[in-house]
């Protein structure tokens, strides 16, 4: 079995995503992230906000598939 620590910086930003997760879920909404493992690929670490009752993309579907960052998910929910 292989243990994998992870650092603060890291532990943060998973504590962020899963808050906002919740966040959305909430108010009726996905956010999903691209699962690309490869940095070179567009729109690795990204993410995209769906409705999953319509299977549509409401938010992060521009020219890429996953284009918000954390903070544009953040924008996203101040918005309302």
């Amino acid at each position: 079995m292989f243990v994998t620590k992870l650092s603060k910086v890291e532990v943060g930003h998973a504590r962020r995503e899963s808050r906002l997760r919740g966040r959305l879920s909430r108010r009726g909404f996905a956010m999903q992230r691209c699962r690309a493992r490869n940095p070179q690929v567009p729109g690795f670490g990204l993410y995209r906000i769906s409705d999953p009752y319509r299977n549509a993309v409401v938010a992060g579907g521009h020219s890429l598939d996953f284009s918000l960052n954390l903070d544009d998910v953040e924008a996203f929910l101040a918005d309302g």
